[in-house]
């Protein structure tokens, strides 16, 4: 389990320094001007675990519906 937390904790330290596979500059250049799902899904590649956990918290929907009264 911790193997996997430490491994998880190294690709997140690689994306927000943009190191390893987040360092090419066309991921850099996209990463402001994509979608941020579309993004994950074209240079998250390398950071397999990372990558389908972003696009799972980015593909969530978000609403008020629970909150609201009649």
């Amino acid at each position: 389990m911790f193997q996997n937390g430490k491994k998880n904790n190294v690709q997140l330290n690689d994306f927000h320094y943009a190191e390893g596979y987040f360092s090419m500059e066309n991921a850099k250049d996209c990463r402001k001007a994509m979608l941020h799902g579309q993004w994950w899904d074209m240079f998250g590649d390398g950071t397999s675990k990372l990558k389908s956990f972003a696009i799972q918290v980015l593909s969530l929907t978000c609403s008020s519906y629970g909150c609201e009264h009649d």
